[in-house]
């Protein structure tokens, strides 16, 4: 959660006691049981004030959106003026995908020169998928001369949502030189050694981050999602359960244990861990990305793109999703969405690898002659490597396919090992898939979608 430097509310000076003399002036007397109404009508008015941002706050933090709505619009009622109470109202308007509100009370700020509205309205991109505009704003106020180290790692974000890990790492480590003791710094720094497959390093990042805030669940959370990729299921088991144990109302300990059900092969209960989180959080469309991928492995193909088209209708610059929805349309023969799909996700995301993934797989696999494409096919699988680092597995297996489909099986042989041995957790029937398309390799045979 991205955080703002607090303002301190200040409370004007309280009234010396009144001199008490031997006579009686009732024209003092007045007047001191006014100052004392002023004070006390100041006192509270602060103090209210004051509480609808604590309770505001512990919302948010307790992922009660609704309430943390609530509670700070009754701060902004107390004094319109108040940037704070927009910029963290703007938050909770954010999180749960209320956009529109979220980007007025980002413009209110801006509208008065705020950088925190620049700040508000980057995060807000940055929950649309809208990385370069989410960049620019956290770059406009980084330039401003006094960045704290949550405007680095909002930068840091940004550049992971890019792909571009190198320049998430270096705006990481500039957070780190101002406060040294972050753990959301930390944390950022699991999140990118996950996206160069590095769990291990992932899970010692986390680690570090909970020892400096114990009480945040989204370091357990995400701890628990690289012991997953780690085949340590107790571990992640452990993290999920004090995930949930300190923020009840959070569905990513449920959409993880979705996760470790279908890598398991229990569809069924991990269909019932992801209509919970859904049921936690309807307006995530990450909960509907993850059961979406999840109904594919049940074969349910046009449930599935049903939830791909609601987390793109809820966030339409979602390239991951486009890209997912590529395999499903595949199953379901329509090529033509399939490749529209692909494309999508590539403009969307040209420095990210699940669109050229998802097109060499097309291009490599299709049974339309006409629409194959190998040298295509080999170009984007080749991207999707070197993006991936040569570790991830669907583009290390797209790649196996373009060779094959080129008629090279030795190479085509030596991909596919690689992409069976790639590091990740994987579902059964996916690892059965592999083990046929290795056969098919050795047998001199392209694989060609139904």
């Amino acid at each position: 959660m991205p955080t703002r430097g607090h303002r301190v509310s200040t409370v004007a000076p309280q009234p010396d006691s009144p001199h008490v003399s031997s006579g009686v002036s009732w024209t003092k007397v007045a007047l001191t049981a006014l100052g004392f109404a002023l004070a006390f009508g100041s006192f509270w008015y602060w103090r209210t004030a004051t509480d609808y941002e604590r309770q505001g706050w512990d919302a948010l933090k307790a992922a009660d959106y609704d309430r943390a709505v609530e509670r700070f619009t009754k701060l902004i009622n107390r004094n319109p003026a108040n940037p704070d109470g927009y910029y963290l109202r703007g938050q909770a308007f954010a999180y749960r995908r209320d956009f529109a509100p979220a980007l007025a009370d980002a413009e209110w700020l801006i509208e008065r020169k705020d950088l925190g509205g620049q700040s508000l309205r980057g995060f807000i991109r940055l929950i649309q998928h809208r990385y370069r505009d989410a960049l620019k704003d956290f770059d406009a106020v980084v330039a401003d001369g006094q960045p704290r180290c949550a405007d680095h790692l909002n930068r840091a974000d940004a550049y992971l949502g890019l792909y571009q890990l190198d320049a998430a790492d270096d705006a990481v480590r500039v957070a780190l030189a101002c406060d040294p003791k972050s753990a959301d710094a930390r944390s950022m720094l699991g999140r990118i050694a996950a996206a160069r497959f590095d769990f291990a390093g992932a899970v010692k990042y986390y680690s570090e981050a909970i020892d400096l805030e114990p009480t945040s669940s989204t370091h357990y959370a995400y701890r628990a999602a690289a012991h997953v990729e780690l085949k340590d299921e107790e571990a992640a088991a452990a993290d999920l359960a004090v995930a949930t144990r300190l923020t009840p109302r959070d569905d990513f300990p449920d959409r993880l244990r979705s996760v470790v059900f279908l890598n398991r092969g229990e569809y069924d209960r991990a269909l019932v861990a992801a209509d919970r989180a859904l049921e936690i959080a309807p307006w995530n469309p990450d909960g509907y990305f993850g059961r979406a991928w999840l109904r594919h492995y049940r074969k349910e193909y046009q449930l599935s793109v049903s939830d791909y088209d609601e987390c793109l209708r809820l966030t339409p610059d979602d390239a991951y999703a486009h890209a997912g929805r590529v395999y499903s349309l595949i199953k379901l023969r329509d090529y033509d969405g399939a490749f529209r799909s692909a494309e999508a996700s590539r403009g969307l995301l040209p420095s990210g690898p699940d669109g050229d993934t998802a097109l060499a797989w097309l291009l490599a696999t299709c049974p339309d002659e006409s629409r194959r494409d190998p040298s295509r096919a080999m170009f984007h699988a080749q991207q999707a490597c070197r993006r991936t680092f040569e570790r991830g597995r669907l583009a290390l297996q797209s790649l196996a396919a373009a060779h094959a489909a080129r008629g090279a099986f030795a190479e085509a042989v030596h991909w596919q090992q690689k992409a069976m041995a790639a590091p990740g957790w994987r579902p059964r029937d996916e690892w059965e898939f592999g083990t046929a398309l290795l056969k098919l390799y050795q047998d001199g045979k392209p694989y060609r979608s139904p």
